[in-house]
């Protein structure tokens, strides 16, 4: 294996935990931590240009900030 493809995967599975992350942050109520990690999915994604990745963290941010009453940056990801 090529070194590129050890960091993507390596990026994969970063991408992966921030994932998961947003996901316990949000369920404990900690939406604060849940953006943040969403964010972190979100660049990582775009980097490797993983489009259902990009999907998957915008539609979550979107309502994260929807349940902020922050409409204008919750309208922003769809």
């Amino acid at each position: 294996m090529c070194q590129r493809e050890l960091k993507s995967g390596s990026r994969d599975k970063e991408g992966e935990a921030h994932k998961l992350l947003a996901d316990v942050h949000a369920k404990n109520g900690n939406v604060q931590m849940a953006i943040h990690h969403l964010g972190e999915l979100m660049n990582i994604a775009e980097a490797e240009n993983k489009t259902q990745a990009q999907a998957d963290a915008a539609l979550k941010l979107g309502l994260l900030h929807y349940q902020e009453q922050l409409i204008q940056k919750s309208v922003s990801y769809f």
